[in-house]
């Protein structure tokens, strides 16, 4: 089954939300014509609670079930409306009971729907029951006579959710403004279907407002909010969900949510979504996530040869592609080391590993193209250095990995050895499996050879006994102490995360950021607040320090926030080294953002003109875009820039509304583009406080919400009891107990055997952390099969 055919248990008769429910037999009674789903509604009939849907659930049994007898046809019983007069089917209506208005209303066909319009909104006055007036609504919407719109608007406080739900989707599609001061309660509604409704609605009204309530719950929902909003993103501009849903996936770890959003991709084929696409697949960590986004890639680009965009072109445009990754991936790499250069964190053996990637010509460029970047000259001046060093290309005396590598490895003088190292590639250590490990077993080597050593096994995976590793994130040498936090996270994550706070509320810069880049990996939303809060901080350091962490983050992530870094940056220096991350990270998406920028910092607007143009050479260089698109963005970006302004900030009653019912914990993170225009200065104090209570009061990192997964004191303690899920393709089980609750725990990675769902175990764990479904992950000390 491919990512476009999936459904969800919420989508069917079986939904749990009952206006899920009733749009699920709706679409059956217009549908529905095969056995399994007669066998679907008779199943659900059997269970069926609500009256309204009962009702609905017996009018489409009775229906498929004609359907199935007549060999397909539509019709059912023997009264047929399409073969009545308008005169014949008003005295029709008026003797029937409701389950024959019901096939009446069905079987009407468009020329006598046009001739009873008129009637429309008399019978529906008329009605009593409530599920044959929403219907009268929903079958008659589309010729709904304009001046009779006050009868439908009657019913949106009808106490039947099908009715109401009839009467805010007519007027949806009819005449939204007569809903605008409904829609702050809809949109704040726990019925996700009324929210999809007012979702609709603001996308006619003005898809602006509606793509915000849209990106808010997208991103900050619960999974059934997130599903919601995946499937009303059909009804706004895809040019303006795209973004949205590409920053999002980039947060998102349900599988089955990931590929729905890949659906909607593969269904709007864009030859910018496989370059946005790549961003996310080179940000995740997560093995698994990784390959769903690379099934995605996939079928997008599939989908976009089978849509003859690009007609005989698509052989070149998949080759630009492959360039583009290339690319991509060594100017991020020029970030990095110009982010180690500024902060004063390169050691001997990040130079050799340097020297070493410059001998590929896309690194090469990309240092080069650094050296145009407004960074500090004494970057600049190391950089040239690099780039002009011959040593790599002329060390021969380096000997290769072979059976006397120790003895030969001996005779190399320190910057030998160390460059010896950084050059190891992964073919090397399969050759020679212990020689890293052997190595690092002798405690008498000098620091900077340890810290090369640790850097070059966790870019390679190697184990090395952790305890003698752990030990050394407290070392008073900055380089070996980020070096071992850096190979922790890497390859031991679970034993790390306990302490992961403490080293966030460092006063060592390097060892904030690496622990910030490890927080990213495992609860990527907590280290984009904690992101955001550094980078609005007044502290200096700590903007400096969120700085050197964007490095870590999917660019569209982090490109607003670093936007409005921008606007309230007074210090030169910071203000260049967030350029520089636009630098190293070209973007369609980035032109209107430097475009604003422009207009709003007039003392900088030349030098971000210039970077703005620079970004657009790039594209055009790598056939991202085309010349025609610049021009016309151009334009474009001038009328919505001028929009923007002249829009007066909380003039509608919308808005308005928008302020006084947002619930308390919605104003938190409410950061709507007026409320950020009007309330600004409020809203720094806010984080400023915020930020302050979160390094200098908690002890250890913590989520926002509660919901969403926390952190829990580590301490060990036995728990027993079955095993109810194996996963060996994650590593992962989950183990029973029944006083205790549920608790993850990765055997393969503590080194203990698998068990089979069902046995009876015993643990000792070290717990770490509460998932957002209340399952306790930990570190396992001991499992014993009972």
């Amino acid at each position: 089954m491919n990512i476009e055919q999936k459904t969800r248990k919420e989508d069917s008769i079986e939904s749990a939300t009952k206006s899920l429910r009733l749009l699920a037999i709706e679409k059956v009674i217009q549908n529905g014509n095969d056995l399994n789903t007669l066998q679907e509604l008779e199943n659900r009939l059997k269970e069926e609670e609500d009256e309204e849907c009962k009702f609905l659930l017996q009018h489409a049994v009775k229906l498929v079930s004609q359907r199935l007898k007549s060999t397909g046809s539509n019709k059912a019983d023997d009264l047929h409306s399409s073969e009545l007069s308008a005169e014949e089917f008003t005295t029709q209506w008026l003797v029937s009971e409701a389950r024959q208005k019901l096939v009446l209303l069905d079987q009407l066909d468009k020329p006598l729907l046009e001739k009873l319009s008129q009637q429309a909104p008399e019978m529906l006055k008329k009605e009593k029951n409530p599920v044959i007036a929403a219907t009268l609504i929903r079958t008659f919407t589309p010729l709904w006579p304009r001046e009779h719109l006050k009868i439908i608007a009657d019913h949106l406080s009808s106490p039947s959710l099908s009715l109401k739900l009839a009467a805010f989707e007519a007027l949806t599609q009819i005449s939204p403004e007569l809903l605008v001061t409904s829609l702050p309660a809809l949109l704040t509604t726990d019925d996700l279907r009324m929210r999809a409704i007012a979702i609709r609605a603001l996308a006619k009204l003005g898809p602006e407002e509606a793509i915000y309530y849209f990106e808010r719950q997208l991103m900050q929902g619960n999974s059934s909010q997130r599903e919601a909003a995946i499937q009303y993103s059909f009804y706004l501009p895809f040019e303006m969900a795209k973004p949205i849903l590409l920053s999002y996936i980039s947060l998102e770890t349900d599988a089955d949510l990931l590929e729905r959003v890949g659906a909607i991709l593969a269904a709007n084929p864009d030859i910018q979504t496989p370059f946005q696409l790549v961003q996310s697949i080179e940000n995740t960590s997560q093995t698994s996530k990784k390959n769903i986004l690379k099934k995605i890639l996939g079928i997008v680009m599939e989908d976009l040869r089978a849509s003859q965009i690009l007609g005989d072109k698509f052989a070149e445009y998949q080759k630009r592609l492959q360039e583009w990754i290339r690319k991509r991936g060594a100017l991020r790499f020029a970030q990095e080391c110009i982010n180690r250069l500024e902060s004063s964190s390169i050691d001997s053996g990040f130079e050799a590993f340097v020297l070493k990637q410059i001998t590929f010509p896309e690194v090469k460029l990309a240092l080069q193209d650094a050296l145009t970047w407004p960074v500090q000259e004494n970057t600049k001046t190391i950089l040239k250095k690099w780039l002009e060093d011959k040593s790599e290309a002329n060390s021969p005396a380096i000997p290769n990995v072979s059976a006397s590598i120790e003895s030969d490895f001996e005779n190399l003088t320190q910057d030998g050895k160390i460059r010896f190292i950084a050059r190891l590639s992964s073919e090397d250590v399969s050759a020679k499996p212990d020689f890293i490990s052997r190595l690092w077993a002798n405690k008498q080597l000098p620091l900077d050879l340890r810290t090369v050593i640790l850097r070059t096994a966790g870019r390679l995976k190697v184990n090395l006994d952790m305890e003698t590793v752990e030990p050394l994130v407290n070392s008073t040498d900055d380089n070996l102490a980020s070096a071992a936090l850096e190979y922790m996270g890497l390859i031991d994550p679970e034993r790390l995360f306990p302490r992961l706070g403490i080293y966030m509320q460092s006063f060592r810069t390097r060892l904030k950021v690496v622990a910030l880049s490890i927080l990213k990996r495992f609860d990527q939303e907590q280290a984009l607040n904690t992101l955001q809060l550094l980078l609005l901080s007044v502290d200096l350091e700590k903007q400096r320090m969120a700085l050197a962490s964007l490095v870590y983050f999917d660019f569209p992530l982090v490109r607003t926030m670093l936007a409005d870094f921008l606007r309230l940056c007074s210090d030169p220096r910071l203000f260049e080294g967030a350029l520089c991350l636009f630098d190293a990270n070209p973007d369609p998406d980035n032109l209107f953002i430097l475009f604003s920028l422009e207009k709003e910092l007039p003392i900088k607007s030349k030098e971000l003109n210039a970077l703005r143009r620079r970004q657009g050479e790039q594209l055009l260089a790598a056939e991202v875009v085309n010349q025609t698109d610049l021009l016309r963005w151009e334009v474009e970006y001038s009328r919505r820039w001028e929009t923007i302004q002249n829009t007066k900030p909380i003039t509608s009653p919308l808005k308005v509304r928008k302020i006084n019912q947002i619930n308390e914990e919605e104003r938190g993170v409410d950061v709507s583009p007026w409320l950020w225009r009007v309330g600004l200065p409020v809203i720094i104090l806010m984080l400023i406080l915020n930020l302050m209570v979160t390094f200098l009061v908690q002890p250890a990192v913590k989520t926002v919400q509660e919901k969403k997964g926390y952190p829990i004191l580590a301490s060990k303690m036995e728990i027993k009891g079955s095993i109810v899920e194996v996963d060996k393709t994650r590593d992962s089980v989950i183990l029973f107990d029944k006083e205790l609750g549920s608790f993850l725990l990765r055997p393969g990675q503590d080194k203990f055997p698998f068990p089979n769902k069902g046995d009876r175990a015993k643990a000792v764990v070290v717990p770490y952390r509460k998932n957002s479904q209340g399952v306790v992950l930990c570190r396992t000390t001991m499992i014993q099969l009972e």
